[in-house]
């Protein structure tokens, strides 16, 4: 469920290293965050199947030769599968997460709400949201 643009936060949170300290992001978010830059969740090749179905009308059966069921990797808002053509080229697919801009428009007013009114440790984190939400 709650995946892509939390873990996407997440992320963009550990990369302030630079911002961390004192006066930015608490270090200790920064560092219990960073784990998320290399080793994001993948979504199970079931759902990633569906992206094919709604995208081009065809199963990755019918569009692939072959194609891995596990991902070569992962990342917030998308995974990446090893495939071969039917022309025998290998290539890499990458899918975005099945549902991924519906959720992300309810995610960010969510996250307005929740900057808005919680300040973790005394930091406002509204310049975040917002950061993140262009970044996107």
């Amino acid at each position: 469920a709650n995946r892509g643009i939390y873990i996407k936060a997440a992320q963009f949170v550990a990369s302030l290293q630079g911002g961390a300290g004192d006066h930015g992001i608490p270090k200790e978010y920064v560092n219990v965050l960073r784990v998320l830059l290399d080793h994001a969740p993948h979504h199970p090749f079931e759902e990633i199947e569906s992206v094919f179905v709604e995208d081009f009308g065809k199963p990755s059966s019918e569009l692939f030769k072959e194609i891995s069921k596990e991902p070569l990797a992962a990342a917030s808002l998308a995974q990446v599968h090893k495939a071969i053509l039917h022309s025998g080229e290998v290539v890499a697919v990458k899918v975005e997460y099945p549902g991924l801009w519906e959720m992300m428009a309810s995610d960010f007013g969510v996250f307005h709400t929740m900057a808005g009114s919680m300040k973790p440790g005394g930091f406002d984190l509204k310049w975040l949201v917002e950061d993140l939400q262009v970044a996107l």
